[in-house]
């Protein structure tokens, strides 16, 4: 019986994929305003003094004494999955193909009107990058304590607590 019935759900699940695949086509969807939204979300992610064309108007800087307690700038970055860490690998990964798909997109970006937000997205966050290399074999993969930012709800224009600064070189191994 068990049997009879997965092979059921086996048999409408197959048939039904092509269905809302061909009705999701049929639908039209805008994906030049897809595009576009997805830029606005890592304008929403800016961590540190805000890029000049930031359009969303609810933000402000944050997060302006990330690296202090190491002597070093390291303001900017994106944060991470709606909390306020700043991940090195995770966010490179992202600007990573973030600038393989506008490399390999770049018409379809310009014809979005988005080619300028993706350009500046990457411009953004290498700045980051290049001020958590701060020195030969030193690297500073991660702002922010997990535990300590995810029991606290509330913007990062205002955040209370510590950002410690997590440095990667030869003492202090990251992969």
């Amino acid at each position: 019986m068990n049997r009879t019935i997965l092979w059921v759900v086996m048999l409408v699940a197959l048939f039904a994929a092509p269905a809302s695949y061909q009705s999701a086509q049929a639908q039209g969807y805008n994906y030049a305003e897809v595009l576009q939204k997805s830029m606005f979300f890592y304008y929403v992610q800016q961590s540190g003094p805000l890029s000049p064309n930031n359009p969303v108007t609810w933000r402000a800087e944050s997060a302006m004494n990330d690296g202090s307690d190491v002597g070093h700038d390291l303001t900017g970055g994106w944060y991470d999955a709606g909390d306020h860490v700043k991940f090195g690998f995770p966010m490179a990964f992202t600007a990573t193909l973030l600038a393989w798909g506008a490399h390999d997109y770049e018409a379809g970006y310009a014809s979005a009107n988005s080619l300028a937000d993706i350009k500046e997205h990457l411009r953004f966050v290498n700045d980051y990058f290049i001020k958590c290399h701060t020195a030969p074999n030193e690297f500073y993969g991660q702002l922010g304590n997990g535990s300590d930012d995810h029991a606290w709800w509330g913007s990062a224009e205002v955040m209370p607590m510590a950002r410690p600064a997590y440095k990667i070189d030869a003492a202090n191994p990251g992969s």
